[in-house]
């Protein structure tokens, strides 16, 4: 959660991962009008994951210090399904999914087996398939992404007393393909994600083209996933 800091009017900008952050982040820095706090590239200590994904709890704790100063927050939300879309190739196109020519054939595979670990390890993927209300407070200002981004950052920058950019460089890593719903997947995702729906008005609503994913489907992710885990286990010890 990058705090952008000013003299006049500072800026906590709740990064959501694969909601357009990056973009935004990247803006606010090409103002020049201020300077970045709880922003580095690995946790710190003591932590689980990166500042830049921090809570709004965890964050609220860390900026008492800048509590007498005037601070504009904001976040952006995206469509629960479409974010882990968005996840998914995101981490095909990173090479953290090694999944063979055509991915998006495991994606349903991927969704319920990410779902499932983030049961156990709420912190899974540095915060990445963390719920977006954790992100977000009642004093937040929540924008939609699927209202585009010259939208957005036309409305921010009123909040912040900067001039709107004329162009905007899209941050955009991975290329999407078509992938195909499982009810299994869904219903995953509607129990996951279930305050986001209501909290940010998105339909929980989903078409599946099957039930099930096939076992051949089933078997060959778990083998691939293995080979991944047993992979980066010999490199981290070798």
């Amino acid at each position: 959660m990058p705090l952008f800091l000013n003299e006049k009017k500072s800026v906590l900008f709740l990064h959501i991962p694969k909601t357009g952050g990056t973009t935004i982040e990247n803006w606010l820095n090409s103002t020049n009008k201020f300077k970045t706090q709880l922003f580095f590239g690995r946790p710190l200590e003591d932590t689980k994951v990166t500042p830049q994904h921090f809570g709004y709890d965890t964050v609220s704790k860390l900026i008492g210090d800048f509590e007498e100063l005037e601070i504009f927050k904001f976040a952006v939300v995206r469509d629960p399904y479409e974010r882990l879309i968005s996840e998914f190739f995101y981490r095909v196109k990173l090479g953290h999914l090694k999944l063979g020519r055509y991915p998006e054939r495991f994606f349903a595979c991927w969704v319920v087996d990410t779902l499932k670990n983030a049961k156990n390890n709420p912190h899974l993927l540095d915060n990445h398939i963390r719920p977006q209300s954790y992100f977000t407070s009642s004093d937040v200002s929540i924008y939609k992404f699927e209202d585009g981004f010259k939208e957005i950052l036309h409305d921010v920058s009123q909040n912040i007393g900067v001039v709107p950019p004329e162009t905007i460089d899209s941050h955009k890593v991975g290329t999407k393909r078509g992938v195909i719903w499982t009810n299994s997947a869904i219903e995953m995702v509607q129990e996951h994600y279930e305050l986001d729906f209501i909290k940010f008005s998105y339909s929980n609503e989903k078409t599946s083209k099957k039930r099930l994913n096939s076992l051949k489907d089933k078997v060959t992710f778990s083998y691939l996933m293995l080979r991944k885990s047993l992979s980066d286990y010999y490199w981290r010890n070798k």
